[in-house]
């Protein structure tokens, strides 16, 4: 492991870089020591000290290379309401919903709602009407997609399919 001084428009500061020592010029990328998600890419404009780690004083040089911005958590997730159950969806997954939910008419209220949720908010789904939708097209992509079904998208439906359960016991 060995520190890295990484400089560029959107960090100067210090990086760990796990890995063979790398020579000028290298593209390497580096992790931010008290944050492990916030990696950089750099390439290496020199090296100090010796071939030893951290410890012993080595310190590469570099410059960030494609700076990439980094999306909260709470703003890369699709939150949904149903029934009162929270249930949520990784960006990409809720996209893909979005899109399946535009090609038939009972579930565009749903792609209404998931454009005006967008990160501020959970969508909500209160209707039996909208409910029954849902779990169709739920229903319909889980029997399509066998194993690569996304797990957000089986707790979904369960939520759903409680919900309109809940709603017929009169609970």
């Amino acid at each position: 492991m060995m520190l890295v001084h990484i400089d560029g428009r959107e960090v100067n500061a210090f990086f760990l870089y796990r890995g063979r020592r790398p020579d000028a010029g290298q593209e390497i990328e580096a992790e931010n020591e008290l944050n492990p998600s916030d990696r950089r890419r750099a390439r290496v404009t020199r090296m100090t000290g010796h071939d030893e780690s951290v410890v012993q004083g080595s310190l590469i040089h570099a410059i960030e290379l494609e700076p990439q911005l980094r999306v909260p958590d709470r703003l890369d997730r699709v939150h949904f309401d149903v029934g009162g159950r929270q249930v949520e969806l990784p960006r990409e997954v809720g996209e893909e919903l979005r899109a399946r939910a535009l090609k038939s008419p009972s579930t565009q209220s749903i792609a209404a709602k998931l454009v005006a949720a967008g990160a501020s908010g959970p969508v909500e789904v209160l209707d039996t009407g909208e409910m029954l939708a849902l779990i169709e097209l739920l229903e319909h992509w889980t029997r399509n997609a066998g194993e690569a079904l996304p797990e957000s998208v089986r707790e979904l439906r369960g939520a759903v399919r409680d919900a309109l359960h809940n709603r017929r016991r009169g609970a």
